[in-house]
């Protein structure tokens, strides 16, 4: 039997404390394990991935042993977040993978969650790989390490707006997906419903009065009623006053001398009213 610390097989994952309930031997073994069950279900590749945590590497390294001791290729995408090392798994189509995280716990803890031909184990699952770990009859083969490091999409975080390709390596973003970007949207503005003049789909231009008739028509019953008063009076819906609406009121008010503004003002506060 493998000697290893059965509490650190939780319910959903495998947590412990880094070399000591959660060692490198430890992580190795459960390569093996994981790779003896792997091959039981048909599968030959893994996805292994880890966190920004300081043991990190040492333990996806040991466990990356493991799997490929049993017969296991392994592909390793470094650091990243959970979810991009089960969206690798359909990326590079393996079904199985591993993500070395401490999650949400202290530094000093690390742990492993863990997924095997599409499946998430969890649970009784966990529990079945603890005894095969236990047992210590594991598979053996000799499987490769490939690895395949997170780059930046195009034009995000390079300054010529393009990501550069080393000779060599595997052209994620040609594979279907969201690795490859996105045609610029034309940012559309609202249209002026006073003075579209031309025809955007058809791209002729219409005469002023068609292109107004054309832009009323959108507008409620009520606006419409509004823009045509407003039309008749050459006003402005803004004017308080309505006995002078709009630009023909601004004209008068700034025609009149001192002694009529002066009048105009004493017959506003004796109306109550005040100047607008």
């Amino acid at each position: 039997m493998t000697p290893i610390a059965p509490e650190i097989f939780k319910a959903y994952d495998i947590r412990g404390i880094v070399d000591k309930t959660l060692t490198e031997s430890a992580a190795e073994a459960i390569g093996r394990g994981l790779a003896t069950t792997a091959h039981a279900k048909g599968v030959k590749r893994f996805v292994v991935g880890r966190d920004g945590r300081l043991s990190g590497p040492r333990l996806s390294q040991a466990l990356s042993r493991g799997l490929m001791a049993g017969g296991m290729d392994v592909i390793d995408i470094g650091v990243v977040a959970t979810p991009m090392v089960y969206y690798a798994t359909y990326l590079f189509e393996t079904g199985s993978g591993v993500m070395v995280t401490g999650s949400h716990n202290p530094p000093e803890y690390n742990g492993l969650k863990m997924m095997v031909a599409g499946e998430t184990l969890a649970a009784e699952a966990i529990q079945d790989l603890r005894r095969v770990v236990e047992k210590g009859q594991f598979t053996n083969g000799a499987g490769k390490r490939e690895i395949e490091q997170a780059r930046p999409i195009a034009g995000v975080g390079s300054d010529d707006g393009r990501t550069r390709q080393r000779k060599g390596d595997r052209r994620v973003d040609d594979r279907p997906g969201c690795h490859r970007p996105c045609k610029k949207r034309e940012q559309r503005q609202p249209p002026d419903l006073r003075t579209r003049l031309h025809d955007g789909r058809r791209g002729r231009a219409q005469h002023p009065d068609q292109g107004q008739a054309d832009a009323d028509k959108h507008l409620p019953g009520s606006s419409r009623m509004l823009v045509k008063l407003v039309d008749e009076q050459q006003g402005d819906p803004g004017d308080r006053d309505e006995r002078a609406p709009g630009k023909a009121r601004r004209r008068a008010l700034s025609e009149e001398g001192p002694g009529e503004q002066a009048a105009r003002n004493h017959q506003q506060r004796e109306d109550g009213r005040d100047d607008p």
